[in-house]
């Protein structure tokens, strides 16, 4: 987002939100390098960045190292303003220069984000409900899906977006030319038409996710939550064990989970995607045999 001068339209201020592809090369040199030319130019700029992974644009300076981090770079000026954030921290409110003497103006990040709404699992929910009605009195909401969840077609890499017409046409401004691919749109479109197919996986899922979560409880010290997606979080930390050797351990035996730990939870969190009624069961009859292995107990 850029703030230009209303007179001579000259760039005062530029609000950089940045992305995966700012954070790895060879995108993390060319972001650098229009950095630099914007510090050159005496142009505020405002960074934001809400990506974990990767390799910060500013890691040359004295940055942070939280999860989270933004940072003000006022023209004319080495010294960057931060703010860091922690996974559970609230968004601030950030002070927006603009051309002197004309004052800071906020921008209310809270407020911003709040706007967006993730409906990822929207099919999978056991009493299905969407804010899509809302977009009608809130013009600036918007909500995204995918098709990667209830529609299984996770290797397309597709999904869609709800908002007014208005702000797609921003969307299309910024969005990369031939971003995904016609197979990709035909397999989506097809899975929107075959209303049937959809019910069939999403009752597959939610039986799946009951028969893990009830079997998982069973078991003396484990504990399943309850789930509204394709997975089952489940707190094996009775083993005491680490998340990735219980994967480990798990996947030697042909069964693939998700350790947690790299989600900041406590270790022997792993979760679960629940498959066919054959594969939850063999992944519950495998994970109790390795339960009887390292407690040496029977249930």
């Amino acid at each position: 987002m850029q703030i230009r001068d209303a007179a001579g339209n000259e760039l005062v201020t530029s609000i950089e939100l940045i992305s995966p592809t700012n954070k790895r090369n060879p995108g993390l040199g060319l972001y650098r390098q229009k950095r630099d030319r914007l510090q050159r130019a005496g142009v505020h700029l405002l960074e934001i960045d809400l990506i974990r992974r990767g390799t910060r644009p500013g890691a040359d300076e004295d940055w942070p190292t939280s999860n989270y981090v933004m940072s003000l770079i006022r023209r004319h000026h080495a010294q960057a303003e931060m703010w860091p954030l922690s996974v559970r921290d609230r968004l601030p409110v950030l002070p927006v220069p603009l051309r002197a003497p004309d004052p800071d103006v906020p921008l209310d990040l809270p407020t911003a984000l709040a706007t967006i709404y993730d409906e990822a699992y929207y099919e999978l929910e056991n009493n299905v409900a969407t804010r899509v009605s809302l977009i009608e009195k809130y013009p600036h909401m918007v909500v995204n899906r995918t098709f990667s969840k209830a529609y299984g077609l996770a290797g397309f890499r597709v999904g869609y977006l709800l908002c007014d017409p208005k702000l797609a046409s921003y969307f299309n401004r910024v969005r990369f030319p031939w971003n995904v691919s016609l197979v990709a749109i035909a397999a989506a479109l097809a899975a929107l038409e075959d209303v049937e197919d959809l019910e069939r996986k999403r009752q597959n899922i939610i039986k799946g996710r009951e028969y893990i979560f009830e079997e998982i409880n069973r078991i003396p010290g484990m504990r399943a939550f309850p789930s509204e997606g394709n997975f089952v979080l489940i707190d094996a930390s009775v083993l005491n064990k680490d998340s990735s050797e219980i994967r480990d351990r798990m996947a030697a035996k042909a069964i693939y989970i998700r350790p947690m730990s790299g989600h900041n939870m406590s270790q022997g969190f792993i979760r679960i995607t629940v498959g066919s009624p054959d594969q939850n069961q063999l992944f519950i009859q495998t994970f109790k045999e390795y339960i009887r292995e390292v407690m040496d107990i029977e249930f």
